[in-house]
């Protein structure tokens, strides 16, 4: 794609955010078309060109997790609760990372996820529904008495 050669900031980060936008489009057709190296390398390429672009980040980071570089994966997910909420919908993108970490069993760290998105998004009960699907599915809210407290415990530590 061609840059635009208009350097002042905000066209920059206009253009910029329009070629991360049409690389995660590239990677959404080339994964539609089973060309999986093909939609992960338009992915990277949509978070180098824009390195704070939630989607790609949430790509990427879902991907690490996928070939077995947990903490990478998990570096890029974390990076998603210092965001700005540029548009409005970051609590979206941070709600589908904790959904694919509770896919995925890796339960304490979407419990992590939900409660750094808490402080940030007190609003959105979905926030709250994904910090308590991620306890409950680790068997804390239906478990004996003694293993929901040791649970409650847990995820007070999670949060300091």
């Amino acid at each position: 794609m061609a840059r635009k050669t208009d350097n002042t900031s905000e066209s920059f980060d206009g253009w910029q955010l329009f070629e991360a936008e049409a690389q995660y489009a590239e990677s959404i057709f080339r994964n539609a078309l089973g060309d999986i190296e093909a939609a992960i390398a338009a992915a990277q390429r949509a978070l180098e060109i824009k390195p704070d672009y939630a989607p790609a980040i949430l790509t990427m980071g879902s991907i690490e997790y996928q070939r077995g570089r947990e903490a990478k994966g998990r570096r890029l997910f974390h990076s998603l609760l210092s965001l700005p909420d540029e548009f409005g919908d970051l609590w979206q993108v941070i709600d589908e990372a904790g959904n694919f970490l509770i896919q995925s069993k890796r339960y304490r760290e979407a419990l992590e996820i939900y409660q750094g998105a808490v402080s940030r998004f007190p609003d959105r009960a979905v926030i709250y529904q994904g910090s308590v699907v991620a306890r409950d599915t680790k068997g804390c809210l239906m478990k004996p008495w003694r293993r929901r407290a040791r649970c409650w415990t847990l995820s007070l530590i999670v949060r300091i």
